[in-house]
């Protein structure tokens, strides 16, 4: 190990840039950098496989939230980033069944949340479904990618749920039950010396 690390440089203060000539584009990037619209990009961004669409040659410094492009590992690296995003999706709406049964103000308040969480729990489980079916229609039909577009009506119900439970979040604050003023007695809870 000593070896290996022997013209390490230490205590480097600021980077240095390397300039030289850049080999040229291939084909295959050429095409994907051409070939992306604005509705790709914002599912590329919203699953974390970005990484094709950023010119690394007109920017100084890397990207935040940069994943790279290796080549052959596109097609998993974005079932990867869609599978995560889908599952933490899920998993974030499936928490709010906790207040499922809380106390609200009103009646229409809690229809509302219930409403929010099932919306936030179903949508991505129902963008997986609609896309499987609209592939298989796609290819049964031999048809272009116009069924593609009926998903971007869900990414607004999401937030349409988010808002919703955000919003009650906050308008609740003003109706609190009266023991959530109350003090708590440490004591009462921990043992104390």
């Amino acid at each position: 190990m000593y070896v290996v690390w022997w013209d390490k440089p230490y205590r480097v203060a600021f980077p240095v840039r390397v300039y030289g000539t850049l080999p040229e584009r291939t084909e295959e990037q050429e095409w994907l950098m051409l070939k992306s619209d604005w509705s790709e990009m914002v599912v590329q961004y919203a699953s974390g496989t970005q990484g094709a669409f950023v010119e690394l040659r007109s920017v100084k410094r890397v990207p935040m939230f940069h994943s790279g492009y290796i080549k052959g590992e596109l097609n998993v690296r974005e079932l990867a980033g869609a599978m995560t995003t889908i599952i933490v999706g899920t998993l974030f709406g499936a928490v709010h069944f906790l207040g499922w049964s809380s106390p609200f103000p009103s009646s229409h308040m809690q229809f509302l949340w219930r409403f929010a969480t099932i919306v936030m729990t179903a949508v991505p489980l129902a963008a997986v479904i609609l896309t499987f079916f609209m592939a298989l229609i796609e290819v049964i039909f031999d048809l272009d990618n116009s069924f593609i577009y009926s998903l971007f009506l869900l990414p607004p119900l999401y937030l349409a749920g988010r808002g919703i439970t955000i919003v009650l979040a906050l308008v609740t604050l003003a109706s609190l039950p009266l023991e959530a003023y109350r003090d708590v007695e440490w004591s009462d809870f921990f043992p104390h010396i």
